[in-house]
């Protein structure tokens, strides 16, 4: 029927890209690494080439894309991660980063998954003169590459949040309240938010309101 399906590696970025589409930009294709975009208030279409990806992973708890524009001629990284991370890297307006801060904290109390959006403009020539030392970097030895990215990583300004529900599978509960009524002692380790994990932890009948939470710091 022509409707698009989108797959992706985690929830999180199937649901951005949804979200994105009830608010009229479509993603349209992707093709090797041309992305189109579909605007419908203005009815036009977008293209972008990613230039090259950082990847995730637990120490940097963050990704970010260089792109560039085709419609604006310009370099652009877009960044998305953990709000422990994210905003040290960013450059707020006064005032604006308490209130960033404040509704971070009331969205992880709910139990919602919490990712911090920032982007920043490169001039053409930054982007050639580091992407040449990557490409060095890159053979000569790849742990080097995350200081290379810290580089680029920087003086990002604030485009947003989002708030997800990472829902449990079914049954976790259940299986998790049968193992505690049988003195069976169980370990959660997680890379979210306190509140958030405080939540997802009351949920899944890990922690019930009898019990008392002791915080290490």
């Amino acid at each position: 029927e022509g409707k698009i399906v989108y797959q992706g590696a985690s929830p999180d970025e199937i649901s951005l890209v949804k979200g994105a589409q009830q608010m009229g930009f479509e993603y349209v294709s992707k093709q090797f690494n041309e992305i189109t975009i579909k605007d419908y208030f203005t009815n036009s279409e977008k293209k972008y080439d990613i230039k090259f990806e950082m990847p995730f992973d637990s120490d940097r708890k963050r990704m970010s894309v260089v792109i560039y524009n085709r419609c604006t001629k310009e370099y652009e990284i877009l960044s998305k991660g953990a709000d422990s991370v994210m905003l040290e890297l960013m450059t707020f307006q006064e005032q604006e980063k308490e209130e960033v801060v404040r509704v971070i904290n009331v969205l992880s109390k709910e139990g919602l998954r919490v990712l911090v959006m920032a982007r920043k403009t490169i001039p053409e020539e930054t982007f050639t003169e580091w992407i040449n030392r990557i490409n060095i970097t890159r053979n000569r030895n790849e742990d080097d590459l995350p200081s290379l990215y810290d580089e680029m990583e920087n003086d990002l300004t604030f485009c947003g949040c989002s708030a997800i529900e990472d829902k449990l599978q079914e049954g976790v509960s259940e299986a998790i309240y049968t193992l505690l009524t049988c003195n069976i002692r169980l370990w959660v380790l997680t890379g979210d938010k306190q509140d958030t994990a405080e939540e997802i932890a009351k949920s899944c009948k890990l922690i019930n309101e009898n019990m008392y939470v002791t915080y290490l710091v």
